[in-house]
């Protein structure tokens, strides 16, 4: 088996600091590795045990650099069973060269190509057949161990807070008077001017103006689009409030088709999202608990946004800082963008970031913030010393140098993952 080591993992056990590896063992090595007693000269005795093993896994030839393919089944014969017709004469499959020994065949509506499987080495970084792993007793050495009863833990009910809404109005509307449109998806003229009509009126139904848009652009070549952005920051010598990009693919802004431009619960969505950016607020929370409204708090909210693993060689990586402005409403806010270091998830300058945004917070306020809570997304377990010892030593030195010392709390929300979270009891159905 060719075992490539990449690094050392840092979560080890009491016993052992295990390694993450790259393993590629050739097919049939893979086999006999998981299937017991397994003896190529009684394949067709593991036959069926083997197909579960090996159905749908990836494979790639070993003897040339070719592109990952799909184990869809197994034939009927074994190879040294299986003829060609080479020119006149029948030769067996196991005899021909490497180059010529592919069969054409159909296995469950498939077409594909059948070579022995001494061919194939299995692809790297795929999942395991999970029928298999109580067939293991490697991983006992490492304290770890597999098995397919879900984890229980126990629950906390938080019950969702109390929203006081005005009527199908918003609390607080903000008018959108100065505003143009960026239309990325090159649609008909007609398509846009109903879907233009049919926001403002929905607009006007939540009780917010909303003026016409000043002007339309057409992203037409998409290395204007530079040229574009810097020319449409004001129009008619006033600053745009607001920009509505339409956009041609799926997104989490405004993807306009024809079934939205028409649909009343994506015009709703897409109203409420533009009254918030605005500074508006759609529903009133009420009081929060554990604070106090007569302390002035600020929300922080910051991650770092990475680049495409294809494009990780010399594109750096963007840190994003935003921080609400007002108390106890807090929905109007700040943010600061900054370029660091590519792949590291430090956020540089911290501190210094951190206290600009509460510049901004005097300024509208005329006071500081008397507590701080900082909402860390998208670290890691292994992180957390990072952004304790680090960004929030930066922090505080920063704070301190200008004899500011607020109450300072730190929620670090780990990395995405997707862990599901099921009742085991019928009442809490109702709660979720």
């Amino acid at each position: 088996m060719c075992c490539q080591v990449k690094e050392k993992n840092k979560k080890g056990t009491k016993k052992i600091q295990p390694l993450c590896t790259d393993s590629s063992p050739t097919l049939l090595t893979y086999v006999s590795r998981e299937v017991e007693d397994f003896k190529t000269v009684e394949f067709l005795k593991h036959r069926e045990e083997i197909l579960k093993l090996i159905i749908g896994l990836k494979v790639r030839l070993s003897y040339k650099i070719s592109r990952p393919r799909r184990v869809v089944g197994l034939t009927a014969l074994n190879t040294k069973d299986i003829t060609l017709l080479d020119g006149n004469e029948e030769t067996s499959l196991v005899n021909q060269t490497a180059k010529l020994s592919r069969w054409k065949a159909t296995i469950q509506s498939h077409f594909c190509s059948a070579i022995g499987a001494y061919f194939y080495t299995t692809v790297q970084r795929q999942m395991a057949n999970k029928i298999f792993f109580d067939r293991h007793d490697g991983l006992d050495c490492l304290s770890h161990s597999v098995n397919n009863s879900m984890t229980v833990v126990t629950e906390l009910v938080i019950l969702p807070p109390s929203l006081k809404l005005d009527g199908n109005l918003s609390v607080e509307g903000n008018s959108v008077e100065h505003w143009a449109i960026l239309d990325f998806t090159g649609d008909e003229h007609d398509n846009l001017t109903n879907f233009i009509e049919a926001l403002r009126h929905k607009f006007t139904s939540l009780g917010i103006n909303m003026e016409q848009p000043l002007k339309i652009f057409r992203l037409e070549n998409s290395d204007s689009l530079r040229e574009l952005l810097s020319r449409i920051k004001t129009i008619n010598g006033r600053r745009l409030q607001l920009l509505l990009c339409i956009m041609s693919k799926m997104t989490q802004s405004c993807f306009l088709t024809p079934y939205n431009a028409r649909s009343p619960a994506f015009l709703t969505s897409l109203a409420h999202k533009i009254n918030v950016k605005m500074g508006g607020r759609n529903v009133d929370e009420g009081l929060l608990p554990f604070f106090d409204y007569e302390e002035h708090v600020m929300l922080i909210g910051a991650d770092v946004n990475h680049p495409a693993s294809r494009d990780r060689r010399g594109s750096p990586s963007i840190a994003a800082v935003v921080a609400t402005v007002n108390w106890p409403a807090a929905n109007k806010y700040a943010s600061r963008i900054c370029i660091q270091e590519g792949q590291s998830e430090k956020i540089s300058n911290f501190g210094e970031i951190c206290f600009d945004l509460v510049g901004n917070y005097e300024k509208l306020n005329r006071t500081k913030p008397r507590k701080i809570i900082i909402f860390r997304v998208g670290v890691s377990r292994e992180e957390f010393s990072m952004v304790l010892n680090d960004e929030l030593e930066d922090l505080k030195r920063d704070f301190g140098g200008f004899k500011y010392h607020p109450t300072i709390t730190v929620v670090v929300a780990v990395k995405g993952h997707r862990t599901h979270f099921f009742p085991m009891f019928q009442y809490l159905d109702t709660l979720r």
